[in-house]
């Protein structure tokens, strides 16, 4: 239930409030940032409130939770989809999507299905205040789908000028800037930069095999250096290797334990270190992001993703929920509530 109030000046005529307000469903009145029209028609009221300060927990078996404190876990609701492909935050909005199924989230407790988004937007990014993702490749021409609170999605296309052998890409967002992957038929990558995701530069083109990279599995920007991890070489596509670069131009392969990885699960950075997590559970960290040292094990479990927040780093392994203020010593918190297999976590502080 939603209730507004309209402001009349003596003269009988609409006076347009500096603050508008509705019930936020706990007795408290939430400020709506903005109100526009959305592609059904309706109009679309966007609140000022967030999701705030949040641990999102993501199960196996498709159930996902939150906790504000890592010890007391309680389950979203309106969602039973896998939309946890690629989770994003930002703005107070909580976006996911799969296989053309959308969902926000403003308070961290509920999913609200998008009925008239029926576009693919599992790779979506976030970065300077705005959601994008690539909606199609075409004849070279790639087409973007951008939003500043994941209900409303405007496109827009670039043309790479690789009208025949633009193959695939790739988006993502790293040192402030979107970082385009671009796939050509030639075995060549074609790297572009933005800082709004609208002006593009080219800043690099390779051959994959020559510079050595026949894949980019995820990107990460830390410690001065962009973070990928590519496929071992063109047969061994089970395995990756870890290399870097400090300006996209120039790949170098990294150092100690960085071969033989399975798929990465995720990469973060927090007080100095940089901890890479991979599907099997064995996680592996840098200091400079060139030489890299197998983590310790956590207890008889192994780390499938790691984030650093709230001056510490939080891992889920197993069942379980550990924290570490150093990335060595990990002490157990929690568990998972129904005593599944935790698979990510993320935070929206």
């Amino acid at each position: 239930r939603c209730g507004m109030s309209i402001f009349f000046n003596a003269g009988g005529k609409v006076r347009e409030p500096s603050e508008i307000y509705f019930g936020g469903g706990n007795g408290k009145p939430l400020k709506i940032r903005e109100v526009y029209v959305g592609r059904d028609g309706k109009p679309v009221l966007v609140w000022q409130k967030g999701v705030g300060k949040r641990y999102i927990c993501h199960e196996s078996s498709k159930l996902t939770y939150y906790s504000a404190d890592l010890i007391t876990w309680h389950e979203m609701s309106g969602c039973t989809d896998s939309v946890w492909l690629n989770p994003v935050y930002g703005n107070g909005i909580l976006f996911a999507s799969y296989g053309g199924k959308s969902y926000v989230s403003r308070d961290g407790k509920i999913w609200n299905k998008l009925e008239n988004i029926t576009d693919r937007l599992e790779k979506t990014v976030f970065g300077n205040e705005i959601f994008q993702c690539v909606q199609s490749v075409t004849g070279g021409v790639i087409t973007f789908l951008r939003s500043t609170d994941g209900i409303q999605w405007d496109s827009y296309s670039f043309d790479s000028g690789y009208a025949s052998s633009a193959a695939s890409s790739q988006l993502f967002f790293a040192n402030n800037l979107f970082i385009l992957i671009l796939r050509l038929s030639t075995g060549y990558y074609a790297i572009y930069t933005s800082a709004d995701g609208m002006e593009w530069k080219k800043v690099s083109a390779f051959k994959g095999d020559t510079a050595g990279i026949y894949s980019f599995e995820t990107l990460y920007y830390a410690c001065g250096k962009y973070i990928i991890a590519s496929y071992m070489n063109a047969i061994q596509v089970e395995s990756r290797k870890i290399m870097y670069s400090t300006d996209l131009v120039t790949w170098t392969q990294c150092q100690g334990s960085a071969t033989n990885l399975p798929s990465v699960r995720s990469v973060t950075y927090g007080k100095g270190k940089i901890i890479l997590c991979t599907h099997n559970g064995y996680h592996r960290y840098s200091t400079d992001g060139v030489n890299w040292i197998f983590g310790s094990s956590v207890d008889s479990n192994t780390l499938t993703c790691c984030i650093f927040a709230d001056d510490r780093f939080v891992g889920v392994g197993g069942k379980n929920i550990y924290v570490s203020t150093d990335a060595v010593s990990w002490e157990q918190v929690s568990v998972s509530p129904y005593k599944t297999v935790f698979s990510k976590i993320m935070y929206t502080g």
